[in-house]
């Protein structure tokens, strides 16, 4: 029955068809043209212009991997089609060859393009280092990438398999290559946008930004929108950064590109992130040293040397510390604006005598907050770098007067004092937190600001009575069971973490 009917087709065409052609299978010149068409008039509607540069590196690695699998008009037209639609997605946030040449796995190698993608260790990471000496020399051959070359062409030859290798995966991916690339060529790499990016690979299969990324377009527009746009508009750009949960990775990319940031933006852009430092996230875990605030101390400190007049740079240090909210903030970005011992001279940012006139001014602003609301209530977690700044460039006079009058005022707020000098540590099993004890350090750094004395007449009941039971005064007690006697455990006042 099915085979009457296919007669029938046969014979109705066959009455319309009256002169059937039996053309040739299209030239490989041809193809290659008119792909090439595909590819310019995508290339123009996107408004993506090509250096002659560009233009040379996609013909050669598109000669070399994907002509081969160029068989007919329909491949080439599916491929200029994908390009249409690919490259205003990702204009300004890739490299557009890496993209095009992607692009082309995607269309004419479609399970290779799966396996890259469901496999990103494979192309990104440098070579995986066996453990140990008992392989084969059969086994020491075989690499990862080559079982996933034959996975995901199983009907090609090993010569083809080499030549996609060569011509296609290396350039793109260079270190599955021969030579060795280390650490240093990943900053290298991102900064041009490569595919070979650990930052960059997940664009090229996903069209878009990944959630807690930043786009590129981003931040060159939110850079040229900051010199002209109100404080409003400055905090709503800032809160779409946050709300992504996109700030670490936020400041990370601005400080790849702090060098090429103009002065006039680079002013703005560390003025507008000290008064909203808040919307930055306070990191913890057993792994995390500094976290955002601390690479955004950095940041300012890289922007700053962008500022070349001396004066026009100290105003605009000093802005900064007016505008720091949290205080912590400013705090991070005078540590990072020290020069220390060991640094080349040539990276401080100021002099000493200039240094000393920002701390001051940070610490008066520090003073002042405290008179509002005592800091171990206002600003726990900073609280203890806060008073120490404070005393070192005020004065402790001030610092003691201010603590004396917080405790005479409201005695039971010694506990919460006390609390912000306790540490947190890390289970290494669950990797859980857990409180620290009062140790002598932590002793230390209370006896700098105000006597102990004082600190044991406003203890708990509970710690007083455990600290006198010798007979000798609050104080005397207070300052011996720091040294011969096991720390001091402070239990955390009621409703703090």
């Amino acid at each position: 029955m099915a085979k009457a009917a296919s007669g029938a087709g046969r014979a109705f065409l066959e009455k319309i068809i009256q002169v059937p052609l039996h053309l040739p299978p299209a030239d490989e010149k041809s193809l290659r043209n008119l792909t090439f068409e595909g590819v310019q008039a995508a290339l123009d509607q996107a408004e993506i212009p090509l250096t002659q540069a560009m233009a040379d590196t996609f013909g050669r690695h598109f000669v070399d991997g994907l002509e081969p699998r160029l068989t007919t008009p329909r491949l080439g037209k599916l491929y200029a089609n994908a390009l249409t639609f690919a490259l205003p997605l990702l204009k300004g946030e890739v490299d557009i060859v890496d993209l095009m040449l992607i692009e082309g796995i995607r269309i004419f190698y479609p399970n290779l393009y799966a396996e890259i993608r469901g496999n990103p260790v494979f192309v990104l990471k440098a070579k995986l280092k066996l453990r140990t000496k008992t392989y084969s020399r059969k086994h020491l051959k075989k690499r990862p990438l080559d079982t996933l070359l034959i996975r995901s062409l199983p009907e090609a030859t090993q010569q083809e398999r080499l030549r996609v290798r060569k011509g296609l995966l290396e350039p793109l991916f260079p270190r599955i290559g021969r030579m060795g690339y280390g650490g240093e060529w990943d900053q290298s790499w991102a900064r041009k946008q490569k595919v070979c990016s650990s930052e960059y690979f997940a664009r090229y299969f996903t069209y878009g930004i990944p959630h807690g990324d930043v786009g590129d377009a981003a931040i060159h527009s939110l850079l040229e929108s900051l010199t002209r746009a109100n404080e409003a508009e400055r905090i709503e750009i800032l809160t779409d950064f946050s709300s992504r949960g996109a700030f670490p990775k936020f400041i990370q990319k601005l400080r790849a590109h702090a060098e090429e940031i103009p002065e006039e933006q680079a002013y703005a852009l560390m003025v507008t992130l000290s008064a909203n430092a808040t919307l930055m996230p306070r990191e913890r875990g057993p792994m995390v040293i500094g976290g955002t605030i601390m690479q955004g101390g950095m940041l300012v400190s890289e922007l700053l040397r962008r500022i070349p007049d001396p004066d026009t740079r100290q105003r605009a240090a000093e802005e900064v510390i007016d505008a720091a909210n949290p205080l912590g903030f400013g705090m991070e970005c005078c540590r990072w604006i020290h020069h220390h011992e060991g640094r080349h001279e040539d990276e401080r940012v100021f002099s000493d005598a200039i240094e000393e006139i920002l701390n001051q001014r940070l610490a008066h602003k520090i003073c002042s907050a405290d008179n509002e609301r005592p800091l171990f209530a206002s600003d726990p977690k900073d609280m203890p770098s806060l008073y120490w700044l404070w005393n070192k460039h005020l004065g402790n006079t001030s610092v003691r007067k201010a603590l004396s009058a917080h405790f005479e005022a409201d005695p039971t707020g010694v506990d919460t004092f006390l609390e912000c000098f306790v540490g947190e540590g890390w289970f290494v099993e669950s990797g859980l937190p857990v409180r620290s004890d009062f140790e002598r350090r932590s002793y230390d750094s209370v006896a700098n600001l105000i006597t102990p004395e004082l600190i044991a007449e406003n203890l708990p009941n509970p710690l007083r009575q455990r600290i006198t039971r010798s007979g000798v005064s609050p104080g005397r007690t207070f300052t011996a069971c720091f040294e011969n006697s096991p720390p001091i455990h402070v239990h955390a006042p009621a409703g703090t973490e």
